[in-house]
């Protein structure tokens, strides 16, 4: 069973948004958010120097709206940063970041308490930096 396929299972009574917009108008009450391969992610700002590119800016903006997210699917998206808004997400369990172009994991993952699952497969990791040590018990997916 895939990383996907295994979070959406145990989400089936859980509030899932598949949009920013969902998301935003969920607020709150979502608790999984599901952006693989996210037209959303694309930045569509005119005036904006990275117009047609993966964009965090609106994910970072949904992210400080729902709070009670524990499942965060963003696979298949482009991104080669991870908005800082990630880290404030207390209950965050599942964290999907597979088929992007990270090449670095920054340290503030050590202030997710609850991550239980992060893939990071498919990347362009150089490593995974000294955060691991703080959170020793989370199934990597590499």
């Amino acid at each position: 069973m895939t990383l996907l396929s295994n979070a959406l299972s145990k989400a089936s009574s859980r509030v899932i948004a598949r949009s920013i917009g969902e998301a935003t108008r969920l607020g709150r009450s979502v608790e999984v958010l599901e952006l693989t391969s996210s037209a959303d992610l694309v930045c569509a700002n005119m005036m904006c120097e990275k117009l047609g590119e993966p964009c965090i800016c609106r994910l970072h903006r949904v992210l400080e709206r729902t709070p009670n997210v524990t499942t965060l699917l963003l696979a298949k998206n482009k991104l080669s940063q991870i908005p800082s808004s990630v880290w404030s997400l207390e209950k965050l369990e599942v964290l999907d970041l597979s088929d992007n172009y990270l090449t670095e994991m920054p340290h503030e993952m050590a202030q997710l308490g609850n991550l239980q699952t992060l893939n990071v497969s498919r990347n362009r990791l150089e490593g995974l930096g000294d955060w691991r040590q703080r959170l020793n018990n989370v199934q990597i997916i590499q």
